[in-house]
């Protein structure tokens, strides 16, 4: 995960992995905007999956899961110091899974949507 920017810039053509949510949305709202982790949250999760009109898990859901991740990498920020197996273990799990697509589509969105171009860009987004 490369270092955060301080910007709320994202790419308008492709969804954001974990880690792009957490740094340049999640982040810049947390410490720029001092919004809370809930208002943070709220403000991050939507905006680019409802632009690509893709139906989206339930808005409470969404919060959680991108407050999870703020939490975990909480804790790996916390102590990163430690030089135990275990934290290392940790840190290369979440950095994996940073760079995995957030996900927050509905499990029917794929037939859920109607326009073919809508649904290929769903197939191609998901196999990332």
């Amino acid at each position: 995960m490369a270092d955060w920017s301080g910007t709320a810039r994202t790419p308008g053509n492709v969804l954001l992995t974990a880690g792009d949510v957490l740094q340049t949305l999640f982040l810049y709202h947390h410490h720029v905007c001092k919004k809370t982790a809930s208002e943070s949250a709220n403000s991050t999760v939507l905006g680019i999956w409802n632009k690509a009109r893709i139906p989206t898990i339930y808005h409470p859901h969404m919060v959680a899961k991108l407050k999870a991740l703020f939490e975990e990498y909480s804790l790996i920020k916390k102590n990163k110091g430690r030089e135990s197996d275990a934290h290392h273990a940790r840190q290369k799990e979440f950095a994996e899974r940073a760079e995995k697509l957030f996900d927050i589509a509905h499990k029917l969105a794929e037939s859920l949507v109607k326009i073919s171009e809508d649904r290929m860009f769903i197939e191609d987004q998901m196999s990332i």
